[in-house]
């Protein structure tokens, strides 16, 4: 089966997105025994009272389909993925940071789902005022001290789940997080928690589907020497001397190196297993960024970070700087989540177009007009541009005006010019055609009906099952099918999102 999608439009796939109400296997998986950073729970059942505590679990829970499973979710970083928006609203919103206890009470939830161990900690959520107790294990942090909830939860009748790149104590963590010890193990294990170890497969086929199309991409640009490859600066929150950036050992790491490039800091927080750490400015400049990725958070804006590096004395004078070099992605997509995949993919072509002056391709990248008033807050005019796409990857055409500082005037260098183009080589071949099997992955897919099944081999989350040795047959007669969701935005000739179904 193919789609095709015209040049002035976006595409978007995700094979292994699955919606609610498909057929599932039936069969007598449980109970299920998962030990999750070194803390033990014994399912005897699926969940049906579950809250998610971040929004990379909650776009987890969605993606597999079980908003049926949710009574409530809590601290969105950013938009919701678009794909989930009418799901996401089914479920009610406890709060918009950490709830606090009588909130998450309230629902009677029997499973918490979090990203960070901050979910899990008695100074984001008073735990402490259910158990009559502290919680045992209490650890030193920045902050002061710290008690974390996770087995006095289980005691008192409510099963937990942790990222386990965020483990609280760092000897679980996975001594060398990949995304098959990471992301992949957690969808196996969410998958035979809830029974649908399926549609876990299907999910993480369609990511390592991206993670192949992405290197793609970034391959035939820099040679088989990886010293070669485009050097990346991943820059979280701003310091005026030590900004807070992607580290050795989580989901930066990850999407720089399936995106096919170089994380400047990727030897840095080896002894704590960080995923993000501070990093001097000399250093930085010392490395020499190619590109700068900028999180853009509503703390810490992207466009803030821009006004900062131009008016910096050392990090202005960094290449990527002078070039504009800048990327800029949802702080929702920097972490380990359903977005990985399309967002390595969409770096990719943006690390190329801005390390190599190639166009950005059309198929993916659309123009829109940026602008914010005097208070900060976005306004529809057109002050500047940057060309986005669906995933939330967003390069700089022209900078906009932020904090009444017309950053096309404070940043005035002589950097390349940034277009959007079906470009064509000398040869008059499209440079965005990427071989895959024949087909052109901007604007062709063929779908494989059977996705490889998911490890549930890891470092720090393995999983047991009792009675049953089928984990990944088929119980609805037949191997669930890929989901194909075709997303295309009008973003310049209409406001309509057109939904395609088969």
């Amino acid at each position: 089966m193919k789609f095709s999608s015209s040049s002035t439009s976006v595409l978007f796939l995700l094979s292994g997105t699955v919606l609610p109400g498909q057929c599932q296997r039936d069969g007598d998986l449980f109970p299920v025994t998962i030990t999750n950073c070194n803390v033990t729970s014994v399912i005897k059942g699926p969940p049906q009272r579950v809250v998610t505590l971040n929004q990379g679990t909650t776009e987890i829970m969605l993606a597999l389909g079980l908003v049926d499973h949710m009574v409530g979710t809590a601290y969105l970083d950013d938009e919701i993925w678009p794909l989930y928006k009418e799901e996401y609203d089914k479920v009610p919103v406890l709060s918009d940071t950490y709830p606090d206890i009588e909130s998450l009470m309230s629902v009677n939830p029997d499973f918490l789902y979090g990203s960070y161990s901050s979910a899990f900690s008695n100074s984001s959520i008073d735990y402490h005022s259910i158990f009559g107790e502290d919680c045992e294990l209490v650890l030193e942090g920045r902050g002061g001290h710290n008690a974390y909830c996770r087995p006095e939860l289980h005691d008192y009748g409510i099963q937990t789940y942790l990222q386990t790149a965020f483990c609280e104590l760092v000897e679980h963590r996975p001594e060398n997080l990949s995304v098959e010890g990471g992301l992949f193990a957690e969808l196996a294990d969410i998958g035979n928690i809830f029974n649908v170890p399926d549609r876990a497969a299907a999910l993480k086929a369609d990511i390592e589907d991206h993670f192949a199309k992405a290197l793609q991409v970034s391959r035939p640009a820099v040679t088989d020497d990886p010293d070669a490859a485009i050097k990346v600066l991943w820059l979280d929150s701003w310091d005026e001397s030590e900004p807070y950036v992607g580290a050795c050992c989580g989901s930066p790491q990850i999407i720089m190196e399936h995106a096919g490039a170089k994380n400047i800091f990727g030897n840095l927080g080896t002894e704590e297993r960080r995923s993000w750490e501070f990093a001097p400015w000399e250093d930085i400049v010392a490395a020499d960024p190619d590109v700068i990725v900028l999180v853009d958070a509503s703390w810490d804006p992207a466009d803030e970070k821009i006004l900062n590096l131009c008016k910096h004395p050392i990090a202005r004078q960094l290449r990527a700087v002078r070039n504009r070099a800048y990327i800029s992605v949802p702080f929702s997509g920097s972490t380990l989540g359903v977005k990985i995949g399309t967002l390595a993919y969409n770096l990719a072509e943006a690390m190329v177009a801005l390390a190599h002056s190639r166009p950005l391709p059309s198929l993916d990248f659309s123009p829109i007009a940026i602008s914010y008033d005097a208070n900060n807050n976005f306004v529809d005019a057109k002050s500047g541009s940057q060309a986005i796409t669906l995933s939330g990857v967003k390069v700089y055409i022209t900078l906009p005006t932020f904090d009444a500082t017309n950053l096309e005037e404070t940043c005035a260098v002589d950097a390349p010019q940034i277009i959007i183009a079906d470009s064509q080589d000398e040869e008059g071949e499209d440079q965005n055609t990427i071989e895959d099997n024949g087909d052109d992955v901007n604007s062709e897919y063929e779908v494989d009906s059977n996705p490889e099944s998911a490890d549930n081999e890891h470092s720090a989350s393995t999983t047991d099952t009792t009675g049953s040795e089928e984990n990944s047959s088929g119980g609805c007669g037949k191997k669930l099918g890929w989901t194909m969701l075709l997303f295309t935005f009008h973003w310049i000739f209409s406001e309509k999102l057109v939904v395609v179904l088969s």
